[in-house]
């Protein structure tokens, strides 16, 4: 099966399998990826570009809700957002590193196996460019499917543990910016789709700004530059006399429609091999990726919540974004959607340390490849 009917038919029985629940916690909409994984195996494919498509709604969508809120609230947790990704991603790092110094994988299929358990794909990307071995590709195509599970499963399960978490502190006045804002007189369009696709397109073209930084060249790509161009234009909320504001609804819409239709098209990509590489390389190389993904996650929240004290929230958000995990951000706004500052907590976190995670990476990536 190929093409729209591949995507509606994964989406559809992504949502079925989601609604199932095991001991209170369910996959949501994740679980389309778990659908397109087995799609993929099967022979299944989708266009190429709604994986683009999908990634630049959802985070566009995310950057939106957050931008009225950002400086503020990021301004108040800055040093332990910045700290806490840090440690997310060194962590990882130090795992990687022990299994190549003790030569239980090569370094190309060990960076591969951590960028997957991270999710990061501008950090397999470093790490094919820098060491020039697609082993990489193999690390990361089996450590990825965990990395996104997982990652979704332990927001579900840390408030559970925490049995609600340390709550928000109360809000006050000055931090609903919005309010101080003169009102525009214009609009685009009722629904703010035109200026939904105006943000949209400034993030995606400032996400192809490369940027060198230590011999390798970085960019935001798709995942990082609609996310502050939202930001951006979701703080100020209008040019001139002319709004571009986009209502709640189609923010909520669109979030989850580009959350969807990415993990339908990475899941048939990484489903079309995965079984394969799996029987070949054995089931030590998912173990593996899958500490990477449970040791950083354990530590960083833990950092978050007991070290730094930061409200339940904003600590899940910024595991969320430590990890540079799009899905599991999904799912969690969508446990808080009833709430808009729970909302705007952990959207900003994410804001907040994914481009720190992103970087640092990057960079890691870079200097472990001098060890191959």
């Amino acid at each position: 099966m190929s093409g729209s009917l591949a995507v509606f038919t994964i989406i559809l029985l992504g949502y079925a399998l989601g609604r199932i629940s095991v001991g209170g916690l369910r996959l949501g909409a994740s679980a389309v990826l778990l659908v397109a994984l087995v799609a993929g195996h099967f022979g299944w494919t989708a266009p190429e570009s709604i994986r683009e498509l999908g990634l630049a709604a959802f985070v566009t969508a995310v950057g939106l809700m957050a931008g009225p809120v950002f400086i503020g609230n990021f301004k108040k947790h800055s040093k332990a957002l910045i700290c806490v990704s840090l440690l997310v991603v060194l962590s990882g790092v130090a795992i990687c590193y022990a299994l190549v110094a003790t030569g239980l994988m090569s370094t190309a299929l060990a960076c591969g196996v951590f960028t997957g358990a991270l999710t990061s794909t501008p950090g397999l990307a470093a790490a094919i460019e820098a060491m020039n071995d697609p082993i990489a590709s193999v690390g990361y195509g089996i450590a990825y499917p965990f990395g996104v599970v997982g990652t979704v499963l332990f927001v579900q399960m840390a408030p559970r543990f925490l049995k609600g978490g340390r709550p928000l502190p109360e809000a006050k006045a000055p931090e609903v910016e919005e309010n101080a804002k003169p009102v525009p007189r214009l609009k685009l369009d009722s629904l703010g789709l035109a200026a939904f696709a105006l943000t949209a397109i400034l993030g995606i073209l400032l996400g192809k700004v490369q940027i060198p930084l230590f011999g390798v060249k970085v960019s935001l790509g798709v995942s990082g530059g609609p996310l502050f161009a939202g930001l951006f234009i979701g703080y100020f909320g209008r040019l001139g006399p002319v709004s571009l504001e986009t209502p709640p609804a189609t923010l909520d819409l669109m979030r989850e429609v580009g959350l969807v239709l990415f993990l339908v098209s990475t899941g048939l990509e990484a489903g079309s091999g995965f079984v394969q590489v799996l029987l070949e390389n054995g089931w030590q190389l998912f173990a593996w990726g899958a500490l990477m993904t449970v040791v950083p996650l354990v530590l960083g929240f833990a950092a978050a919540y007991w070290l730094f004290k930061l409200d339940i929230c904003t600590a899940l958000g910024a595991m969320c974004g430590s990890m540079t995990s799009t899905p599991s951000l999904g799912t969690l706004l969508n446990m808080l959607s009833g709430d808009k500052r729970q909302v705007d907590a952990a959207t900003v976190a994410y804001a907040g340390t994914y481009p720190v995670a992103l970087i640092v990476i990057v960079v890691f990536m870079r200097l472990l490849s001098l060890l191959a």
